[in-house]
């Protein structure tokens, strides 16, 4: 049986509208806007009417900053909770039933956000990072201080199989996989700082994505570095406030 994998992405945003008008712009994204049980939300919609996730409104206050938030499925979200709390980790969100399925949000021992989702439809057909359009989420990467930590987090929750890959970076990689293919990965932070999983997006050029980008307001964090056997990749921070990265495929060769 396939392990569970990233399906969805949300943007939990502390200006929609901003958020809107960014990634709209920058990624051409459908953005449509929805009432569900009285929350307003814009749902996100990429190429091949693929769904891609949704932008909510994250009520501003001390401490709270815009973010992606990168939902695991499909998996039974009341068994998960019991792994991922009993390994360590914390429920943030208990078990709710939404318009799209059943989630749950938790946070790693090391902090990072993660979702789980039990999808009322059957997701979208997985696809390798080689395989996605512009527009559509490729991948996602885990940032942490202790990398074997979360290794064997993940291993256990999601029975996901993790080998270490070349340094990327600043220290050691770990790729997610189920078999031959990639779920994700983690590379380690510098100690002190908070872990958190970034997410990226297929670009068709990432330096006019790139330029596109900053002239939209975002913050550069990474600009164009090469990742062997990946492509191109750039790290940023959007207008809000919310980290994200946009990846380019390695030229064939």
């Amino acid at each position: 049986m396939a392990k569970p994998r990233f399906i969805r992405h949300d943007l939990m945003s502390t200006d929609p509208s901003r958020a809107k008008t960014f990634y709209g712009g920058l990624l051409g994204w459908k953005l449509i806007d929805l009432d569900v049980g009285g929350v307003r939300l814009a749902r996100i919609v990429g190429a091949e009417e693929r769904v891609l996730g949704a932008i909510f409104t994250l009520p501003r206050g001390e401490g709270t900053n815009s973010n992606w938030l990168g939902y695991v499925g499909p998996a039974e979200v009341d068994e998960v909770a019991k792994l991922a709390v009993t390994e360590g980790g914390a429920q943030s969100v208990p078990g709710t039933n939404v318009a799209f399925g059943r989630f749950a949000v938790f946070t790693d021992p090391q902090g990072a956000a993660f979702g789980v989702l039990t999808p009322k439809d059957a997701p979208p057909p997985a696809i390798d990072r080689a395989d996605a359009k512009p527009g559509w989420f490729c991948w996602d990467d885990l940032f942490a201080p202790e990398v074997s930590k979360a290794r064997y987090y993940y291993e256990r929750v999601f029975g996901w199989s993790a080998a270490e890959r070349g340094g990327r970076g600043n220290g050691r990689y770990i790729l997610f996989s189920d078999g031959p293919r990639g779920l994700g990965g983690c590379a380690k932070l510098q100690q002190g700082t908070r872990a958190n999983w970034v997410s990226y997006v297929m670009v068709a050029d990432l330096a006019a994505s790139t330029q596109r980008a900053a002239s939209l307001g975002a913050k550069i964090v990474v600009d164009q570095a090469s990742i062997l056997g990946v492509g191109r990749v750039t790290m940023l921070i959007d207008p809000t406030g919310a980290p994200f990265a946009l990846c380019a495929k390695a030229p064939a060769v």
